[in-house]
């Protein structure tokens, strides 16, 4: 009898055993489904993903993201599993830009796979990436910038990455788009920021500039050059044709032109002053009254919003 009851037992657990199993294979199967639709939307806005499934751990920086994660799509600011206002806001603005609509989805349950990427931001933070499923539905997606705040941007938005195959102070002038020159900073306290812009350089004047910067000698100190200090600030815009941006800064102290990136400084040559400053001074346009202009209609928003006001909406 004892014998019986021992193989029934067994015949018991294999059942219930063999009864979860499929389950488990169901919802293994749909992850990985949903997965392979993460990388085909990846591979469209040339983002690379450092997992190769969405079962990971990223021992190199410590940062661990979670399988996925499910929450249920709201506004409120009481459940901390929940987004709040703002959180949401980000979430649709940069879902929106690639097609997405999340607000569809609000109350309903949701599942996220999280991503970290080979990809980095120009301060050399980590970038992560998140896309929103509803069952088989994408509901959207969005970047995550470690170290900027709020940092949530659209997966088209590569303007904070660093620039692929790019060593600094190693340029390739075929790799740039455009290149801008911003300045002098204005220390008159006016409001002007950069006081000067100039849209465009030329594919010589871009060689010259990426050849400046290639041959620059590296200081290994600090230079603790703050706003106010003496010598004068200007900055270059450099687009590339992946779609990354650069903001590296020169600074004109005591006749030495310096490289200000990310307060890793390098000497450039003294030509460079002369460079930059003809440039300004030759096609620059003013930038203060376009800066006082921003300002100005960021300050009537502002009171309309407090009159109960909406603004009227641009064409």
């Amino acid at each position: 009898m004892r014998d019986k009851f021992i193989v029934l037992s067994i015949l018991i657990v294999a059942n219930v055993a063999n009864a979860v199993l499929p389950s488990d294979n169901i919802q293994n199967s749909t992850i990985n489904k949903l997965h392979q639709r993460a990388l085909v939307l990846f591979a469209k806005y040339n983002l690379n993903p450092t997992n190769k499934t969405p079962f990971y751990k990223e021992p190199e920086v410590d940062f661990i993201l979670p399988i996925n994660k499910s929450f249920i799509l709201d506004t409120t600011d009481s459940n901390p599993q929940s987004h709040s206002k703002l959180g949401f806001t980000l979430l649709q603005d940069a879902s929106k830009s690639i097609g997405f609509n999340p607000a569809l989805y609000i109350g309903m349950r949701i599942l996220r796979l999280n991503y970290l990427l080979n990809d980095s931001t120009q301060s050399n933070k980590i970038i992560t990436a998140h896309v929103l499923f509803s069952d088989t539905n994408l509901v959207g997606a969005h970047l995550r910038l470690e170290g900027y705040a709020p940092g949530i941007v659209a997966l088209n938005d590569h303007s904070q990455f660093k620039p692929k195959n790019f060593i600094f102070p190693i340029f390739n002038p075929d790799l740039i788009d455009t290149v801008s020159i911003v300045g002098p900073w204005d220390k008159s306290g006016n409001g002007c920021n950069w006081i000067n812009r100039v849209n465009l350089l030329s594919k010589e004047e871009i060689s010259y500039l990426t050849n400046a910067f290639s041959t620059g000698k590296k200081v290994n100190a600090d230079l603790h050059y703050w706003v106010k200090s003496p010598g004068e600030e200007y900055a270059a815009v450099i687009k590339f044709k992946t779609g990354e941006r650069y903001f590296p800064h020169f600074i004109f102290r005591n006749d030495t032109a310096y490289l200000n990136d990310y307060k890793c400084y390098y000497i450039l040559d003294r030509n460079i002053i002369d460079f930059v400053t003809e440039i300004i001074k030759s096609k620059g346009i003013s930038t203060c009254q376009e800066t006082q202009q921003k300002r100005e209609d960021y300050r009537n928003r502002k009171n309309l919003k407090k009159l109960g006001a909406r603004p009227a909406l641009e064409e």
